[in-house]
């Protein structure tokens, strides 16, 4: 805990003049006192709360509360004065969140909270010398955060020697010099009841000297009853103030013996002193009395500071304290718990050894706390051959750099840290060292080095069976894994990770570890889960596909029962028996139709014909397939074979992105007039990601070629119009000669041709009117089409405020989506805008939707499509700040800040520029902890 003295009440005043103000400012609300050193007694005010039975928690601000963790600290304890139990919240806070990695607003609106309920009976809250902390951030705090929080609960009184010029402290009532400079009339009143032989002139020199401080003005008092009556002599010889008080303090030091002016150099070096503290010293407790003392608590000694540097003039050097003293006074301190006052001293008498290893014996308790400025500036003083010494010293610089967000030095000293563990023999520090190493490299978005750093450390880890650090390596390669995109990697590092967790002997520790490990091992699960509902929906579709071929092939031609059941006549049979087989829908009506009912009459013969098996086969005529036996189809047989790649839409059913109606995909359809209509077969495309046919439910299994491939896209992409026969040549062949150029569209032509022939007899790529074309007879689906439809009516969806329509239209786009528009040709260059066109078009289709999932609360499924979106473009900062906002919303504002760093370092890389002011504000936001 911080210095002892710092916190202690002023003992009572015992002065005959004093400011009359004070009174009202212990009675009042929160005050300001800004006057230079002299004019306030604050011993004055002290007497002022104890006529006003209040307990006043008091505290003089030195230059090291400028860390805004040392002041919490700081006022903790002197609240602990008034209770042992004052600011357990807000040390337990501290520890939880330390301000420099989470902020410390949060942390300043705790302590007031603490001190609401020990300032609200009877109490009040001293701050004095606040004019030091103007320069960092423990002001600004302090100002925004605490005193707010405690205005109108008990009197606050600030104390400083300047008022500050920034706004922060508007809210306070100020008061400045004028308010308590002592008026003319009482410093004579004063004089006069001291020295009455004073001649007016003497009183009016006095009067003029003193300037109504009433620090000088009891220095009067004290040379007054020394002086014999020799005042106002010395009056005579006095030319201003400061060789006033020089002469009243060599003049009360007269007497005094070299080791009482040495404890009294050091008193005024320290600026306080304590009996124990000068006897451990010089062998003795005298330190002479004088107008510079202000009497504390407990019996310490605090050496005003208007009278600090006149006594060290008057002192000289040879009763100023030296090496050893200050060595001596350390010692003293530190075992009096004040180790940031001995730590200081050992700095600056340059005992290096000493500051080490007591900072190094307080470090855990300094980062614990969040004292990393307070570290850091202790660290900067120690040379590089002490971190040797102590490596732990350079763990906690590199903690502090890292924080800083300067991933240089944190490198530079983790590395440091981790080769002087190797030295050592100290396996774990090394392997934490390593781990700091990888972390810092992965927040900088640098997971190459990061996932190096890891291995090394899972390597020492293992060589030297040390398991928690293994547990912990292997958690680190599994985040590294997951950063990366790498699922399996991530998945398998977990769960070996949750394995060591087991043997660890802290299993509150490692509850993150197997918390992963669990999730982990639940994304297997359902994995293994999602295989095999894919295994039996593919067996279910196939099952279904089966059944609605036998059903065709039954409806078509029914097995009849023989003349048992109808007898001889066929007037017996059922009209629907007695039709002939079924045509197939819009197939032309033949010149010359068979015999009525001859195909059953055959069937009620006493000997049927034997059926032989065959498969249903699409005619090649452009008519009818015409009926033969029930025998040429098989009820098993499958137009669709098992595994294929393509799910296709069966007879019965469309895509479920087409507006078709359900009657076009029925097998039989009539028209208007009710006549049967011929069906062609469904033509079923994905050009998004790798080319997948199939016609009729049956996939395309073997292209001929890569370029028939493309010319299958191409001729599906450009079908109003059909491209003529020199545009492929140009397209295709641009180098050719056209001889060349015609012969290789007509091998591709060929091969296209025969490989659609080999689903279907159905011509699917015709020539008509000197062009290619695809058969318009075709029901065509094509996923480009329906992809550019459903963004186009998300948009008009999203326009109109129907936010769920506008959602489902999305999803079904990006589902569709299932990788850039022809993959497998990525050097076509007719494919080339398309591509890209669509590709911009897939990622807004993200970008909209995840917008929505944001708005409505959905930030896991909107960070996953953001990052798909930084997936394919790492330079879309829209993405890269809604990625954030959800891991802040998620409680993650270390991952929306490491997000940030990728952010920067993508643009730069990519780029060469910098983030844009949007990104950089809201980082900002988050480090503040804000909400985004």
């Amino acid at each position: 805990m911080p210095f002892e003295a710092k916190v202690l009440v002023p003992s009572p005043c015992d002065l005959d003049a004093v400011s009359g103000a004070l009174e009202d400012v212990a009675s009042g609300m929160t005050t300001l006192l800004a006057a230079p050193s002299g004019y306030v007694l604050t011993e004055e005010l002290a007497s002022a709360f104890t006529r006003l039975n209040r307990q006043p928690l008091w505290l003089r601000v030195g230059p090291e509360d400028r860390d805004p963790a040392t002041f919490l600290l700081s006022v903790v304890t002197a609240a602990r004065h008034l209770h042992h139990d004052a600011g357990k919240a807000t040390l337990r806070l501290m520890t939880e969140q330390p301000g420099p990695v989470f902020g410390w607003r949060p942390l300043f609106v705790q302590l007031a909270q603490d001190l609401r309920f020990y300032l609200a009976a009877n109490g009040a809250l001293v701050l004095e010398d606040v004019h030091n902390t103007v320069s960092g951030p423990t002001f600004s705090m302090l100002g925004r955060h605490l005193l707010p929080e405690l205005d109108g609960v008990a009197p606050c009184v600030l104390v400083a020697q300047a008022s500050p010029s920034s706004g922060i402290l508007n809210g306070c009532v100020r008061q400045a010099t004028s308010e308590f400079r002592l008026t003319a009339p009482t410093v004579k009143e004063s004089l006069e009841s001291w020295a009455p032989e004073l001649t007016p002139r003497a009183l009016d020199r006095a009067v003029a000297l003193v300037g109504g401080r009433a620090a000088v003005l009891a220095g009067l008092r004290d040379l007054n009853a020394t002086a014999d009556g020799g005042l106002e002599s010395l009056l005579g010889h006095i030319a201003s103030v400061k060789d006033l008080v020089a002469r009243i303090a060599e003049t009360l030091l007269t007497e005094a013996d070299g080791k009482a002016r040495c404890a009294l150099g050091l008193a005024a070096r320290l600026e306080y002193a304590h009996p124990a503290m000068i006897s451990a010293v010089f062998g003795e407790s005298r330190l002479p009395a004088g107008p510079w003392s202000q009497p504390l608590e407990d019996d310490w000694v605090r050496i005003r500071p208007c009278w600090r540097q006149p006594l060290g003039t008057v002192l000289g050097k040879r009763a100023m304290p030296d090496r050893g003293i200050l060595h001596q006074s350390a010692d003293w301190l530190l075992e009096g718990g004040a180790c940031e006052q001995a730590i200081s001293l050992y700095l600056e008498i340059s005992d290096l050894d000493c500051a080490a290893r007591v900072i190094r014996n307080r470090a855990s308790a300094l980062m614990d706390h969040g004292q990393w400025a307070t570290l850091d500036g202790w660290l900067a003083q120690l040379p590089e051959a002490t971190f040797a010494a102590h490596p732990d010293l350079s763990c906690d610089r590199a903690d502090i750099a890292a924080a800083k967000g300067d991933a240089k030095t944190a490198h530079r000293w983790y590395g440091f840290a981790a080769s002087q563990y190797v030295k050592r023999d100290d396996a774990e520090g090394a392997c934490r060292s390593m781990l700091a190493d990888s972390a810092v490299a992965a927040e900088a978005g640098d997971l190459a080095n990061a996932l190096s750093r890891a291995n090394a450390a899972s390597s020492l880890a293992d060589a030297a069976s040390l398991t928690a650090s293994q547990m912990w390596a292997t958690w680190q390669q599994g985040r590294i894994a997951l950063a990366a995109g790498d699922c399996d990697a991530a998945l398998a590092s977990f769960g070996r990770a949750a394995s060591s967790a087991a043997l660890v002997h802290d299993g509150a520790a490692a509850a993150p570890v197997v918390t992963t490990g669990d999730l982990a091992a639940r994304v297997e699960e359902l994995r293994r889960q999602e295989e095999s509902h894919r295994e039996r929906q593919a067996a279910l579709r196939q099952a279904q596909h089966d059944a609605l071929h036998q059903l065709l092939v039954t409806a078509k031609s029914p097995t009849v029962p023989g003349n048992d059941v109808f007898g001889s006549g066929w007037s017996h049979v059922p009209a629907p028996l007695k039709l002939p087989g079924l045509a197939e829908p819009g197939a032309p009506a033949p010149k010359t139709r068979a015999r009525p009912f001859a195909w059953l009459r055959s069937a009620l013969m006493p000997h049927r014909m034997a059926r032989s098996p065959g498969r249903h086969r699409m005619s090649r005529s452009p008519g009818r397939e015409y009926p033969l036996d029930q025998g040429d189809h098989d009820p098993g047989a499958s137009t669709q074979p098992s595994g294929s790649p393509l799910a296709v839409p069966d007879h019965g059913r469309t895509p479920a992105a087409t507006a078709r109606p359900p009657g076009q995909a029925a097998t039989r359809a009539r028209t208007g007039t009710g006549s049967p209509v011929h069906t062609p077969p469904e033509l079923a495309i994905h050009l998004l990601g790798p080319l997948c046919a199939a016609v009729g439910g049956v996939a395309v299994q073997d292209w001929p070629s890569a370029r028939c491939r493309s010319l299958f896209g191409y001729l599906l992409t450009h079908r109003e119009p059909g491209p003529p026969r020199e545009v492929l040549m140009e397209v295709f062949w641009p180098g050719s000669s056209p001889e060349a150029s015609r012969n290789s569209l007509n091998v591709a032509i060929h091969g296209l041709r025969r490989t659609l022939r080999s689903i279907t007899d159905m011509p699917i790529v015709v020539h008509a009117g000197g062009a290619y074309q695809i058969n318009r007879d075709l029901r065509l689906w094509l996923d480009v089409e329906e992809f550019d439809s459903h963004v186009e009516s998300g948009r008009r969806s999203d326009g109109a405020g129907d936010l769920d329509k506008a959602m489902r239209h999305y999803e079904f786009a990006a589902s569709l989506y299932r990788g850039d528009f022809m993959t497998d040709d990525p050097y076509e260059d007719w494919a080339a805008l398309t591509r890209e066109r669509l590709r911009l078009t897939y990622l807004d289709d993200l970008g909209r939707l995840s917008k929505l999932y944001f708005n409505i609360g959905h930030h896991t499924a909107c960070a996953s499509l953001c990052l798909r979106i930084i997936e394919r473009d790492p330079c879309r900062e829209d993405a890269h700040r809604r990625l954030m906002r959800c891991y802040s919303r998620q409680g993650l504002p270390h991952l929306a800040l490491m997000q940030y760093r990728m952010c920067v370092q993508a643009l730069t890389d990519e780029l060469g520029v910098g983030a844009d002011p949007a990104t950089t504000e809201l980082y900002q936001h988050i480090r503040s902890h804000e909400r985004v």
